[in-house]
């Protein structure tokens, strides 16, 4: 079972398409789509800014219960689920 579960990518989801649709947060003053993120930088800055990452670490009144101990590879999982087009550029050696 995945750490954080699907209940909890929905609302990462939510907050992260709140994020996006504030237009003023860009310099062309248009809202994005959670599609039109095509990088892991990109999607990590997001997530920092959408309040994900603090939910995560517990760092905020809307953290998750049942998800102590969650990591950056949990997150990296969960945002690539969040941002479907993101190309994360992390290396695996097994």
């Amino acid at each position: 079972m995945a750490l954080i579960g699907n209940e909890f990518i929905e609302q990462f989801k939510g907050l992260a398409a709140d994020w996006l649709a504030d237009g003023s947060k860009f310099k062309d003053g248009k809202s994005r789509e959670l599609s039109d993120i095509k990088t892991g930088a990109d999607a990590w800055h997001i997530a920092s800014r959408a309040g994900i990452t603090d939910i995560c670490y517990g760092n905020s009144a809307k953290a998750l219960p049942g998800i102590e101990g969650c990591h950056d590879a949990h997150i990296k999982t969960a945002l690539a689920k969040v941002f479907p087009n993101a190309a994360f550029a992390d290396t695996y050696s097994y």
